[in-house]
């Protein structure tokens, strides 16, 4: 209603002038690791949302502390800013193209999950690290903790039995989650007495969830940024420690990767032993299926597209 929008919008600028007279900072990395291991905390919100989506708490929790760093301090320069332009761009653009899809529903609900979920955290993040950079120890020790979480308190699906998430997420994101924190491990920087448990620990995670995708774009995304992390520290004078510290962990990851994915499966049941025999994986096949719909719907429609929500 009108008067509980109000009410709300005073209790946020009440709440941010607060934060700000108690000096409250919110780390970037905090906004990242409540997106990534939301689902630590959906559950018991779920129970006292009154049936509100609980995907809201993601815009709305962090919105008093973010206003505050918004106001109390400049922005410096950097990519951080522009980046979240970009993404804001995309969605109009996606909103635009609903105009001529012929699954406009369908597509709303993937925009706003896109919106909620994605976009308007990133603007938080581009605001944070535009003023005080992004603290990735924070992320890991967040990831580190949503990996235990899994591997002491996670539990089957009933509708993909054997496969673990935690408490009510999907297994796909649970192995999603875990992936970005083993590239955040490698990459990001920081003590490896924290990095080399991390990348353990979420590997782990991964096997346990058993969700091939977010393996495979691993296996990819680490060996292309070693590739390119190697490259520009060999161009860098006195980079060869750092070169070496990132060779370690990304070879680290690799071989957690390559022993998970070709294997002979007996740790994981041998279900992720299926990707050497695609051929007898009706599931696989029918995501190829899926790839070769998509880029047929592309070459149908070059210019404008098909309209986002077309492909549901």
């Amino acid at each position: 209603s009108p008067s509980g929008a109000v009410s709300g919008a005073t209790a946020y600028a009440l709440g941010a002038s607060w934060l700000a007279e108690l000096g409250v900072v919110l780390d970037a990395g905090l906004v990242i690791s409540l997106v990534l291991f939301f689902e630590l905390i959906g559950g018991p919100l779920q129970s006292i949302s009154a049936g509100a989506p609980v995907l809201w708490f993601i815009v709305a929790l962090p919105l008093p502390f973010v206003a505050v760093g918004a106001i109390g301090t400049p922005p410096k320069a950097g990519p951080w800013l522009w980046i979240v332009f970009g993404w804001w761009l995309l969605a109009g653009w996606l909103a635009v193209t609903l105009m001529w899809s012929p699954s406009p529903d369908y597509g709303w609900q993937k925009l706003g999950g896109l919106v909620v979920r994605g976009i308007i955290p990133a603007t938080y993040v581009g605001i944070l690290a535009s003023r005080r950079g992004i603290s990735w120890p924070v992320v890991l020790w967040c990831g580190a903790a949503y990996a235990m979480s899994t591997i002491l308190f996670g539990h089957d699906s009933a509708i993909v039995p054997g496969r673990v998430s935690v408490l009510a997420g999907s297994a796909i994101w649970t192995a999603r989650a875990a992936a970005l924190v083993v590239v955040v491990a490698a990459f990001a920087g920081g003590s490896l007495l924290l990095r080399f448990p991390v990348i353990g620990l979420s590997a782990w995670a991964m096997m346990l969830a058993q969700s091939r995708g977010p393996m495979l774009s691993l296996l990819a995304a680490v060996a292309l940024a070693g590739v390119f992390h190697g490259i520009s520290g060999l161009s860098t004078t006195g980079a060869r420690r750092p070169l070496l510290r990132t060779v370690a962990l990304g070879g680290a990851a690799l071989t957690i990767l390559l022993v998970v994915l070709f294997g002979d499966g007996t740790l994981l049941g041998g279900r992720t032993a299926s990707l050497q025999g695609l051929a007898g994986d009706a599931n696989a096949l029918a995501r190829i299926d899926y790839a070769g719909q998509a880029v047929a719907l592309f070459i149908a429609n070059p210019v404008v597209g098909a309209g986002f929500g077309s492909f549901a």
